[in-house]
């Protein structure tokens, strides 16, 4: 059995927005908590990149013709090696919006449906393709080796996961990836990554 101290004061703030134990008991916030109370806490991932943002439900027309249309990658598909083969062809024709969900190369890629905290960066192989509505992307223009590897760590996965909410589908919103708070690390570390 977990069992571990919480401050009131961060459940009278809601400061976790929930009254569930296992919130507060998971490792993510228990690692969160230390780090604060050693004052380790170097701001938040939205002081380090340019956007996180998650493109609105959209309506999906999928066709047969490459020519008119381009690759639709689910979130499901987006770890795989070559998720082309397995992807739709989305109609361009009948698709309003496109540029936002188009994934563009450099882009860290956050699943936040389902299966949470799958990341992946795009390259060229990938680049113009269109990405689901269950996938934040992250764009930054500095540091992106640096922020790909804190995002596929396991602070933050276990940040991901205790920030959660959903019974049957697991979701995580981009306002949560915003306000992730960064442990300080040295900054030729940051630079050398």
């Amino acid at each position: 059995m977990k069992a571990d101290f919480v401050k009131i004061i961060d459940i009278k703030n809601g400061h976790q927005c929930r009254f569930k134990p296992l919130s507060y008991l998971h490792d993510g916030q228990i690692l969160l908590r230390k780090l604060e109370s050693r004052n380790a806490i170097d701001g938040m991932l939205s002081s380090y990149v340019d956007s996180i943002f998650r493109p609105g439900i959209f309506k999906r027309n999928f066709i047969n013709n490459y020519s008119k249309g381009l690759s639709y990658i689910p979130a499901a598909a987006m770890m795989m090696a070559d998720p082309l083969p397995a992807s739709k062809i989305l109609s361009i024709k009948h698709t309003a919006n496109l540029d936002i969900m188009k994934l563009r190369k450099g882009m860290i890629l956050v699943s936040c449906a389902g299966t949470l905290g799958n990341v992946r960066m795009i390259d060229n192989q990938l680049d113009g393709t269109i990405g689901s509505q269950d996938i934040i992307r992250v764009c930054a223009q500095e540091h992106q080796g640096f922020i790909y590897a804190l995002l596929a760590s396991s602070y933050t996965y276990n940040y991901i996961l205790s920030k959660s909410y959903g019974s049957v589908v697991s979701r995580l919103e981009p306002s949560t990836l915003e306000n992730m708070p960064i442990p300080q690390i040295n900054s030729i570390i940051k630079d050398k990554v």
